[in-house]
């Protein structure tokens, strides 16, 4: 049967809310709009709401919370529906809204980003955390420039978990997050490019 939500605990034995959502989202192929994904922990961990963003939940309540909260995040949930994190205003006042220069630095923020995943994506794959880290500093100035928040925070966490704990299997999720989130943003901007040809 179909849900409405689910309400997801972060901390569970075994399967953690974090691998549950991305099941949902990779082999179930749920998106957020589908099916909504709220998450809970009671850990005062502060990079795990972050952490639970990119795994795919839709919201994050941490606890103990009360019953105005969990009614809050469930409303504003099933009312937004999936967000599209791109802030395209910075660039628009950048560029003095010159429409052929935006349109050129749209597209080519997707050509070089697709490309640089799949650097990023190699390069974790052959254990080389250097070339991972570059790679991903490399990216992370289009990203701000086209308000890509989401994907700017991912890559920066690649950064320093390339950089500091070179921890391979974490870097293989922090991959994985970026190309479920990626997709969303190219549709959004190539959507966004055949408008102002409109």
């Amino acid at each position: 049967s179909p849900f409405d939500l689910v309400f997801m605990d972060v901390r569970m034995p075994g399967l953690d809310g974090l691998k549950t959502t991305a099941i949902i989202r990779n082999k179930l192929g749920k998106t957020q709009a589908d099916l909504p994904v709220i998450g809970f922990s009671a850990t005062q961990n502060p990079k795990e709401q972050e952490e639970c963003r990119l795994a795919g939940m839709n919201a994050f309540l941490r606890k103990p919370f009360s019953e105005e909260m969990l009614v809050q995040v469930i409303h504003s949930v099933l009312e937004s529906g999936t967000k599209k994190s791109v802030d395209l205003s910075s660039l628009y006042h950048l560029a003095n809204h010159d429409v052929p220069f935006i349109k050129q630095m749209l597209t080519g923020f997707i050509e070089s980003t697709e490309q640089g995943l799949q650097e990023i994506r190699s390069a974790i794959d052959g254990g080389d955390a250097v070339k991972a880290m570059e790679a991903a500093h490399r990216l992370t100035a289009p990203c701000r420039h086209i308000g890509a928040d989401e994907l700017y925070t991912c890559l920066k966490m690649i950064e320093e978990e390339a950089g500091n704990h070179k921890n391979m299997a974490k870097l293989a999720e922090l991959s994985e997050a970026l190309h479920r989130v990626f997709p969303e943003i190219k549709l959004f901007l190539q959507d966004h490019i055949l408008k102002m040809d409109e």
